[in-house]
């Protein structure tokens, strides 16, 4: 079974080079699409209990948030009753990058498809590359879209 998983991190430009590129795609031979939001947990400390954001009580509301803009994402990319079966998934994790990894072996994803805005330079040296960490830890083939410049 073919399944291919689609990395978005909501920003405009990400949704956007996703509706450009992926309708351009020979998803003929594709049985699944997972379209996967990774979205960060951040843990502080109070004066007197440790605090997360966001609390549990909100992911419900994200996750319907999130599923929103993938499921108008997968209109935009396959419009036709002829398509694969597509899944949207918001994922909520202390480390988003581990997080789709593991999200990706667990459903046996056999590509995985990642936009990046291609930091270089001093601006590389301060951000740790998403797609590079995805090179490094994806047990799949991984295709990379990137941003126009």
């Amino acid at each position: 079974m073919n399944k291919v998983m689609v990395c978005v991190d909501m920003t405009d430009e990400s949704v956007e080079l996703y509706k450009d590129n992926l309708k351009s795609l020979d998803w003929s031979h594709v049985d699944e699409v997972h379209l996967v939001h990774a979205f960060q947990l951040v843990k502080y400390t109070d004066t007197f209990y440790m605090v997360s954001y966001p609390q549990e009580t909100e992911h419900g509301e994200i996750e319907k948030s999130v599923d929103e803009i993938l499921e108008r994402l997968a209109e935009d990319v396959f419009p036709g009753a002829d398509k694969p079966k597509i899944i949207t998934k918001c994922i909520f994790s202390a480390a988003p990058k581990e997080g789709l990894v593991e999200y990706a072996t667990d459903n046996k994803i056999t590509e995985m498809i990642i936009g990046t805005r291609g930091k270089h330079g001093v601006a590389s040296l301060f951000s740790s590359s998403f797609a590079e960490y995805m090179i490094r830890h994806a047990h799949c083939a991984l295709r990379i879209l990137r941003a126009k410049q």
